[in-house]
């Protein structure tokens, strides 16, 4: 899935010219150790793997803008009573919830297009389904008159 290339000692900053020389520094610190296909072959990805773009129906930053408030403010008190959701507090790019089965999802407002994304990394579509797609539907369904929810509606 797609990840941020920001790192803490670049001050957060989404940088993927920075990530790629730390990716280059850390071949050139692993002598011997292989390719960088070898270093990470042992990471896994989530079979499940999507991405969802809900839209503004009247095509406004604003209305994105506050729709995009409202469910982030929704799904950080949800946070607090979901047993299988943490918020990431460290996570600089909208409001992403980590979910007990190891995997996650994401909000994040498009800051040029009327458009709120929603990634959602699980260990199944059947486990994201019931606790990810569900309630992030639910919630945004509270603004369904000025969205687009086809996306996630399926």
């Amino acid at each position: 899935g797609v990840q941020t290339c920001a790192l803490r000692e670049n001050g957060w900053i989404d940088d993927g010219t920075f990530t790629a020389v730390k990716i280059i520094a850390l071949l050139a610190n692993s002598k011997g150790k292989g390719s960088l296909l070898d270093l990470i072959s042992e990471l896994e990805e989530m079979p499940f793997d999507e991405e969802f773009r809900v839209k503004a129906t009247d095509g406004s930053l604003e209305t994105t803008t506050a729709v995009f408030e409202s469910v982030s403010k929704s799904l950080k008190e949800k946070c607090s009573v979901e047993d299988q959701w943490t918020l990431d507090e460290d996570n600089l790019e909208g409001v992403r919830v980590r979910l007990s089965s190891g995997g996650f999802f994401m909000i994040r407002q498009s800051l040029h297009d009327p458009v709120i994304s929603l990634q959602v990394e699980s260990v199944s579509e059947e486990y994201a389904r019931p606790v990810a797609l569900s309630p992030l539907f639910k919630l945004f369904s509270e603004h369904a008159s000025v969205l687009d929810l086809s996306a996630i509606e399926k």
